[in-house]
């Protein structure tokens, strides 16, 4: 008896999760991976790309270009030095061995 109520509340369950909508794709159009469309509007404002809400004054503006700058010559600084290291090692080698 109590075998049957526990898979008679299991098969309710399962029922009750096969109906909820998990996501609504019906605003979700099919794009082409060849020769793409260009994006409208529209969708780009849907999709929250575009258009910020952010204000900045000149000021702030000028500090945040400057940080961006600052944190792409760091990491581009790494890569050089890494490069120089490999470089000289290749030189010392094949002058050595050579």
């Amino acid at each position: 008896m109590e075998k049957d109520l526990e898979k008679k509340i299991k098969e309710e369950e399962i029922q009750d999760e096969d109906e909820m909508v998990i996501a609504d794709m019906s605003l979700v159009r099919k794009r082409r991976a060849f020769l793409p469309d260009r994006i409208r509007h529209e969708d780009r404002l849907m999709s929250g790309g575009g258009e910020s809400d952010l204000q900045l004054s000149d000021e702030e503006t000028k500090w945040a270009i400057l940080g961006t700058l600052k944190a792409a010559l760091l990491i581009g600084g790494a890569y050089d030095i890494r490069m120089g290291a490999i470089i000289l090692l290749m030189v010392i080698l094949f002058k050595n061995f050579g």
